[in-house]
């Protein structure tokens, strides 16, 4: 699951203790179904990883933009990839 993917549709809770490479669970359910999730949670190996409920999730939630300037032309010297573009 490190490629940024959600998982749709229903995880057996169970297999939420065998993840990696996520930062927040997100589970809308009964309380014994997420007293479950959290229980299996509680058995990974690794940070903590939270489990959100509440349906407002902004302070979860990032966007994230990277802007890349390939300065391999220049031999790694952005001022001579400047300078061509004057």
């Amino acid at each position: 699951m490190n490629d940024g993917s959600a998982i749709a549709g229903f995880l057996n809770r169970d297999d939420l203790s065998g993840l990696s490479g996520i930062a927040v669970v997100a589970l809308w359910s009964d309380e014994a179904d997420l007293r479950t999730a959290r229980m299996a949670l509680a058995k990974r190996n690794g940070p903590l990883v939270p489990l959100v409920t509440d349906r407002d999730m902004a302070g979860y939630c990032h966007l994230e933009r990277h802007v890349c300037i390939d300065t391999t032309a220049s031999g790694g010297n952005a001022s001579l990839l400047a300078a061509a573009g004057a």
